[in-house]
C-alpha cells in the first residue's frame, strides 16, 4: 500500500487528482467498473474500492503536513462520512476500515 510509506504520504496528497479520484470512488461517481461485470460483482467491487479509498485517505491523514490538502479537497470529508454511513449498520456494525 503506497499510502502507508512515510515518504509517499506527502507526495501522494500533493496531487489533487489523486485525492479527487479517492473522493469519487467513495461516492461511486468514478467510472472505474467495466460494463461486463455482473451486478452482484459490481456491488462487491465497488464496496471494496470504497473501503480501499477511505483507507488510503486515512493513511494520508497520518501526516500532519497533509491536513490542508485533505481538508481543501472539495467533498472529501463528506465522502468519508458517506463511506462510514454505508459501511456501518446496526446489523453488521462498524468495519475495520471505519474504526481505524
Amino acid at each position: 500500500n503506497l499510502s502507508c510509506g512515510k515518504s509517499n504520504k506527502i507526495d501522494i496528497a500533493s496531487i489533487p487528482k489523486i485525492l479527487e479520484a479517492m473522493r469519487d470512488v467513495m461516492l461511486r461517481t468514478h467510472p472505474f467498473l467495466p460494463s461486463s461485470v455482473s451486478s452482484t460483482s459490481t456491488t462487491n467491487i465497488a464496496e471494496e474500492a470504497r473501503l480501499k479509498a477511505a483507507t488510503c485517505i486515512k493513511n494520508l491523514s497520518n501526516a500532519d503536513a497533509n491536513d490542508a490538502a485533505l481538508l481543501s479537497t472539495p467533498g472529501l470529508v463528506e465522502a468519508l462520512g458517506h463511506t462510514a454511513f454505508l459501511s456501518c449498520s446496526k446489523s453488521k456494525g462498524a468495519t475495520t476500515c471505519t474504526t481505524n
